[in-house]
């Protein structure tokens, strides 16, 4: 299911793909890839506030992946949090400092 939801976004199909992250999630709540996958659609669709739930939620999944930081900045930042923003950035760097550096 999740393969198939990864490549429905993918193709753009965000209705479809969020359904299947969201059934997915009843399987697997705290499960990363889908909680994620989530919140870049919420963001992708504008709706910043629906995209910071999911990424809060993919981040307590897996604190360790600069992934899920590195997109609670981006999604900080559009919603004018920018000191939260560069703290979630740092944390990113923290996780994996040799993907994060310039």
């Amino acid at each position: 299911m999740l393969a198939q939801a990864l490549s429905l976004h993918q193709q753009g199909r965000l209705d479809e793909a969020q359904a299947l992250f969201l059934a997915q999630l009843d399987v697997q709540p705290e499960q990363f890839a889908s909680l994620y996958s989530l919140a870049a659609i919420a963001h992708q669709r504008g709706d910043y506030k629906e995209a910071l739930r999911f990424v809060d939620r993919a981040v307590r999944a897996d604190c360790q992946n600069p992934q899920g930081h590195e997109a609670r900045a981006v999604i900080l930042a559009a919603l004018g949090r920018h000191r939260e923003a560069a703290i979630s950035q740092e944390n990113a760097t923290r996780c994996n400092p040799v993907q994060a550096a310039p």
